[in-house]
């Protein structure tokens, strides 16, 4: 039987890089890709609380950055701007872990939370000692649903590493641009993620 000084630690904290593929439509009318770049890199984050070895609770957050789609960034150009796009989601999670007390566990994490899309165009030619940051439009929704999976390798009680996935479902109902703000008719979308953690108190 494993030794009481053996368990987890109450919390863990988590630091992740990796890349982000987007699909589906923004809007009712409007893909995915004809706003952003299906591709991205991204960081990522949880902060949870563990109710047993096994059983968390806690909260997530990822932010990715990319290109805009090539219909947009050749709208830029023609205007003398730069574009770039990012996109963003934060919320909550559950997360159960599959032999919590051995050096390499895997497990399962259910979340759900909000989430942003936008393109934003670098205005070089603004007055100023630098360029001006305008978001040319932005996206708000629910992210429904977030189901993620992974392995971590604990290295010791206080660090780890881990490789994780996730996929995950969400409508924007907002856009917004220079002039106004706007309900839409929403479209679904997915958001797929890999990457690899750094783990604080695996």
């Amino acid at each position: 039987r494993s030794a009481p000084e053996q368990k987890p630690l109450p919390l863990y904290v988590t630091l992740g890089l990796g890349a982000t593929f987007l699909g589906g439509d923004a809007t009712r009318q409007t893909s995915m890709g004809d706003v952003f770049a299906l591709q991205q890199a991204h960081v990522s984050g949880e902060l949870a609380l563990r109710l047993t070895p096994a059983w968390a609770i806690g909260v997530y957050a990822d932010a990715g950055g990319g290109d805009p789609s090539s219909t947009v960034s050749k709208q830029c150009d023609a205007q003398g701007s730069t574009c770039t796009a990012a996109t963003g989601r934060v919320g909550f999670l559950v997360r159960h872990t599959w032999e919590p007390l051995s050096s390499r566990p895997i497990w399962l994490s259910l979340g759900t939370g909000w989430e942003f899309g936008a393109v934003t165009m670098d205005n070089a030619s603004g007055s100023g000692s630098g360029p001006n940051h305008d978001d040319l439009v932005r996206y708000t929704g629910r992210e429904l649903l977030r189901v993620g999976t992974g392995v971590d390798f604990r290295l010791s009680r206080i660090l780890g590493f881990g490789l994780y996935g996730s996929l995950a479902f969400g409508r924007y109902d907002t856009i917004a641009d220079r002039l106004s703000t706007t309900s839409v008719d929403p479209g679904t979308h997915s958001t797929a993620q890999l990457g690899v953690r750094l783990i604080l108190f695996p």
